[in-house]
C-alpha cells in the first residue's frame, strides 16, 4: 500500500518537478568531491550557480572514467554531462547548447628527463615514443587519423587520472592532457620536478554542459534555449568572470 501511494504521488508531479540529473568525470579542480563527499569545483559552481538563476533543480554525480559517464548517459541516467567538446560522434547522444563555458588548452606531457630529446613539430615526431590516451575522451582528428597509422605504439587505459603515474612509472612517455586539471594534479602530488608539458599545444577547445537525447526530462530544446540565455548573461555581467577569479582559472574564460 505504501508503495502504491508513493507511485502514485510521483505520477501527480507535474513534468519538469524532478530534478536535473548531472554527470561528470572527477577532473580536479574543475570537478572533484569536498571532504564531505560532495561535488565541487569550478564547473560545479558554474553550472549551479546558472540553473540557480534559471530555478532549476538539479542533482551532480561525479564517476571515475568518461566511459563510465558515456554508459550512463547512453542508459538515460544523465539528463546533461558536464564540460565536454563537441564532437560528430556524440552528435546522436548529446544535444549540445550554442554557448561555451570554458576554454582548455591540451598539450603533450612527458617526463622532464626526456624532454630535451622529445619535440612536437608535426605529429611523426611521435612515432618512436608511446602514447598514452584515455577511453571515450575526445582527440582532435588529425591527431587521431595520425597516430592510428603503422608504427605509432598506443596504450589506452579508462580513468584519465592514471595518466601520469604511467608516465612516472615509464609505461608511457608521452600523453595528451588538458592543461587545468594535469597542471593541478602535478602540483598536488609534489610532481613539479618530475614532469612537463611540451610546446606548441596539441589544440585549445570550447567546452559544453550538453544535455542527453535519451534521458526523459521534459522539453529539453526550451531548457537549452534558457540554458543559453542565461549564459549569455553570466557573461555579460561578469559572474561568470568571477567564479572563474576564484580559482585562479580566468585564462580558461570562453
Amino acid at each position: 500500500m505504501v508503495r502504491l501511494v508513493w507511485l502514485l504521488w510521483l505520477l501527480s508531479l507535474p513534468l519538469g518537478a524532478a530534478p536535473l540529473r548531472i554527470g561528470g568525470t572527477l577532473e580536479p579542480p574543475l570537478r572533484y568531491l569536498d571532504p564531505q563527499g560532495r561535488p565541487a569545483g569550478l564547473d560545479v559552481e558554474v553550472i549551479r550557480t546558472l540553473l540557480g538563476r534559471m530555478g532549476v533543480d538539479n542533482h551532480i554525480q561525479l564517476v571515475t572514467s568518461s566511459a563510465r559517464l558515456m554508459r550512463e548517459a547512453k542508459l538515460g541516467h544523465f539528463d546533461m554531462l558536464l564540460t565536454l567538446s563537441k564532437d560528430p560522434s556524440r552528435l546522436a547522444l548529446l544535444s549540445y547548447p550554442q554557448q561555451a563555458h570554458l576554454q582548455i588548452g591540451w598539450y603533450f606531457f612527458v617526463r622532464k628527463e626526456d624532454k630535451a630529446r622529445l619535440r612536437f613539430h608535426d605529429y611523426q615526431d611521435l612515432k618512436p615514443w608511446r602514447i598514452g590516451l584515455t577511453q571515450d575522451y575526445v582527440y582532435t582528428p588529425a591527431f587521431l587519423a595520425a597516430v592510428n597509422q603503422p608504427g605509432f605504439r598506443l596504450q589506452t587505459i579508462t580513468q584519465n587520472r592514471l595518466q601520469l603515474p604511467k608516465l612516472l612509472a615509464g609505461h608511457i612517455d608521452i600523453v595528451p592532457l588538458n592543461q587545468i586539471t594535469a597542471l593541478a594534479q602535478i602540483q598536488a602530488q609534489g610532481w613539479q620536478d618530475r614532469l612537463d608539458y611540451l610546446t606548441p599545444p596539441l589544440t585549445r577547445q570550447p567546452y559544453y554542459n550538453p544535455l542527453v537525447l535519451a534521458s526523459p526530462y521534459p522539453d529539453k530544446p526550451a531548457l537549452l534555449r534558457r540554458y543559453d540565455a542565461e549564459l549569455s548573461q553570466m557573461i555579460q555581467d561578469g559572474s561568470l568572470a568571477a567564479l572563474y577569479r576564484r580559482y585562479q582559472l580566468t585564462e580558461a574564460l570562453p
